[in-house]
């Protein structure tokens, strides 16, 4: 995980898998295939807009569509994590 920009008003940072991600029996995602990008950006006096990329390279399992969830709810704690929220369980 790097943070490529953090400034009172924007934080982006990029994360890259280093090890493999495992599900099902099988390696869904080798080291280095899935990419995310997250662009925090303060929209208001106390309010941040997140915004979320991901990508996974040819190598990816075609079975990694199958966890949209979790990208939405790491999505989520990292929002809450920045934004300094308490966490709520099944918040989305």
């Amino acid at each position: 995980m790097r943070v490529l920009k953090a400034t009172s008003d924007e934080v982006i940072v990029e994360s890259t898998n280093m090890t493999p991600i495992e599900g099902f029996g099988l390696t869904l995602l080798p080291p280095e295939s899935l990419h995310l990008a997250y662009l925090f950006r303060r929209s208001g006096v106390g309010q941040w807009t997140l915004y979320l990329l991901s990508a996974a390279d040819s190598r990816a399992s075609r079975m990694v569509g199958l966890g949209k969830d979790s990208y939405l709810n790491r999505a989520v704690a990292i929002f809450g994590h920045v934004a300094q929220a308490p966490a709520v369980a099944g918040r989305h």
